[in-house]
């Protein structure tokens, strides 16, 4: 609010109430004078306000909810379309292999078919990383934590984090380093199909990257006291069980 809207704000309610927006909050008395003969009093918008009496600024909890469920809806969505492009790459060698196979007979050859599913297969492992560490697929070994209840697991909770974090951190500079110097160095496959090898690595590094950043999101969230996103709840009967290993392909 310019000096202008201040003093008119100040001096004349009539202006005042035309400013009013939904959400916003006046604190004292505006208008009113204090020890030293001064307007008391704030008009801004609630997050911005400070009650000096109670000395306390009142927080706009609405608008912190929403940047908090933007920011998880970003996260969802970076983690699940991760997973849709390991999907791709996925179909992509199904594809390839087909061709390979059916095309022999035919005459038809694909240059570089094995190298291209192998670059496929590298960029489906570890683009679909985030995703299965979110949905609770990956091979978790329990056989000491899960004896463990309350804020006791919820330290061992966190350490498994802590750790898994410094093994994954650890793995994605470097990886990220490597597809960088190849970048850098303009390094070519040496196979058949002659392109710049940082781009098949990218899903590589990629895929640790936001792996990374899974991990980070989680130890936050857990640290906050909250339960893993990733953890299911033992199941009840032997057919949950059975169906639980199947989704699993156990």
């Amino acid at each position: 609010m310019d000096s202008f809207s201040k003093y008119h704000v100040a001096f004349y309610p009539e202006y005042r109430n035309s400013l009013i927006r939904p959400g916003d909050q006046a604190v004292g008395e505006i208008g009113s004078e204090g020890p030293d003969h001064g307007v008391q009093g704030c008009f801004q918008p609630a997050d911005e306000c400070l009650d000096d009496r109670a000395g306390v600024a009142p927080l706009n909890v609405p608008r912190q909810q929403s940047a908090s469920s933007m920011l998880r809806k970003c996260l969802d969505g970076l983690y699940l379309w991760a997973g849709y492009l390991a999907g791709l790459f996925v179909v992509a060698i199904f594809v390839l292999m087909l061709l390979l196979s059916a095309g022999r007979p035919l005459g038809l050859n694909i240059p570089a078919g094995d190298e291209l599913i192998a670059w496929c297969m590298a960029a489906t492992a570890f683009l679909g990383l985030a995703h299965t560490f979110r949905s609770g697929e990956m091979i978790r070994v329990g056989l000491l934590i899960d004896r463990f209840k309350g804020r006791t697991r919820w330290w061992f909770e966190v350490l498994s984090l802590v750790i898994g974090l410094g093994f994954i951190g650890f793995f994605t500079v470097y990886a990220v380093q490597m597809t960088y110097d190849s970048y850098r160095f303009n390094d070519m496959a040496q196979g058949v199909l002659a392109i710049p090898l940082w781009i098949p690595q990218l899903g590589y590094a990629g895929g640790l990257v936001i792996l990374t950043i899974a991990f980070v999101d989680e130890l936050v969230h857990v640290f906050r006291g909250n339960a893993t996103h990733f953890e299911k709840p033992p199941p009840q009967t032997a057919e949950e069980a059975v169906e639980r290993a199947i989704q699993s392909a156990v």
